[in-house]
């Protein structure tokens, strides 16, 4: 909202370019800052071509203007935009096109239609822009990549990403530190997905009202969303249960779906442009495209979670078995799901405390590390000082004692050796705090 004001406050017009995936909060954004400022004009762009849609904004326009522009016939998207700002009257006023893209996808010479519109009535018209759009690859394409007729036009760019999680528990309301990570490894940060979950008392009678319930938008969210985004949605769906049900790697992937791994870069890429998944390397490869310990994650939670306990058992739900999927969620989900939620949790606030000088080193890198003989859940590098942190993320509902560190101590050694560290420090996170006695040279960070 800041950069929105700023460039609000701009001398001059601006030109803003909002994108971010489904449901993350781009329309209320838009919403909320037309409240502040009245003189806006919002539309919606519909799945139709630039005519239908020349249609739906002279309309739009027209209520805005506060008189009839007549029939789209009558203009054309250059002459629709001069009109509305010849009755601007010199006050600042805002243009707002939300799912850009749409237009652009039946019309791929709209971009063009308005850089000239921009280079010829806005931009000297003391005006403010905005075009907003939830495809990513599409915005990209049509608004921010060099062979875009917008590129090097806008003033500035909003990426609209998912909550952290300390955002999200102050929205799940008073539930404990291991019903916010359960709620949040169903939810991920996306805003929607957050407030929905945070009106049940518990993660089970949530996924029961609303991803297992044909009334709920959560329903088909899922698979809505990939359609929007992807053509061949049968594919991309068993690329998506594949990786859900733990075939990370691409050989792995492609074993289980019997194709060639060639056959499968080209769909990952595209569900990678997305923003649907992403591939983690450990966090000491120098070089993360030249990887070959690659692993592929799918980002957005609430995907990961419907196609690795609902897609594979999508006839259990169409003959209204439900209950029999919950049984399966509930004996899996906080053993395997919650366990990666966690770790995710545990990683951010490692780099909070890293920020806090909570430790002896400043770590240029914090992730996961897996090889051959060793594996960690968080590995922080500090290079200047030639040092390491190892940590582990106890997902229990018992409390973590001392033993664990006979573990730690012998991965922190061996890491040592991996990354050629003079020194280690240890931290030790748990979710439903400590145990026993322990040492002073470690780090105990409990609950989220």
């Amino acid at each position: 909202m800041l950069v929105l004001e700023d460039q609000f406050r701009a001398a001059g017009s601006s030109f803003v370019v909002i994108s971010g995936r489904r449901r993350s909060g781009k329309t209320t954004v838009l919403m909320q800052f037309m409240r502040r400022h009245p003189n806006s004009l919002y539309f919606l762009a519909r799945k139709e071509s630039s005519s239908r849609n020349l249609v739906y904004f002279r309309r739009a326009a027209a209520d805005f203007l506060g008189r009839d522009l007549g029939p789209a016939s009558d203009g054309d998207w250059n002459r629709t935009f001069r009109e509305i700002v010849s009755r601007t009257g010199g006050q600042k006023m805002v243009i707002m096109m939300d799912e850009f893209q749409n237009i652009g996808q039946k019309d791929p010479t709209f971009p063009a239609v308005i850089q000239y519109i921009w280079d010829t009535v806005l931009k000297g018209a003391h005006v403010m822009l905005v075009i907003s759009g939830s495809s990513i690859p599409q915005m990209s394409a049509q608004v921010l990549e060099y062979g875009s007729p917008l590129y090097g036009r806008r003033t500035a760019q909003i990426m609209l990403g998912q909550l952290s999680f300390s955002k999200c528990s102050e929205l799940y309301g008073a539930k404990s530190a291991w019903d916010q990570v359960m709620f949040y490894s169903v939810t991920g940060g996306v805003p929607k997905y957050v407030k929905t979950f945070g009106g049940y008392r518990d993660v089970y009678s949530a996924v029961e009202g609303t991803v297992l319930n044909p009334d709920s938008y959560l329903y088909d969210e899922v698979m809505a969303s990939l359609q929007s985004e992807v053509t061949d949605i049968g594919s991309y769906a068993s690329i998506l249960g594949s990786i859900a049900s733990g075939h990370r790697k691409l050989q792995d992937m492609a074993d289980d779906l019997g194709l060639k791994q060639t056959g499968l870069t080209n769909y990952l890429k595209v569900l990678m442009d997305t923003g649907l998944v992403e591939r983690d390397v450990p966090v000491t490869d120098d070089d993360p495209f030249r990887s070959k310990k690659g692993l592929y994650r799918i980002a957005d939670r609430m995907t990961a979670f419907w196609f690795r306990y609902v897609y594979p058992h999508s006839d259990l739900l169409g003959r209204g078995e439900k209950e029999k999927i919950m049984n399966i969620v509930r004996s899996d989900l906080p053993f395997d799901t919650m366990r990666s939620a966690y770790v995710e949790i545990c990683t951010e606030k490692a780099w909070d405390m890293a920020s806090e000088g909570s430790w002896d080193l400043i770590p240029d890198r914090i992730g996961g590390y897996w090889g051959k003989d060793v594996s960690a859940d968080i590995v922080g590098i500090d290079y200047g000082a030639e040092a390491i942190l190892v940590g582990t993320c106890v997902c229990s509902e018992s409390p973590a004692g001392p033993e664990v560190l006979e573990d730690l101590r012998d991965v922190g050694g061996r890491l040592m050796s991996v990354t050629g560290a003079g020194r280690v420090e240890y931290v030790v996170f748990s979710i439903s705090g400590f145990e026993g006695e322990w040492p002073d040279d470690v780090d105990l960070v409990e609950g989220v």
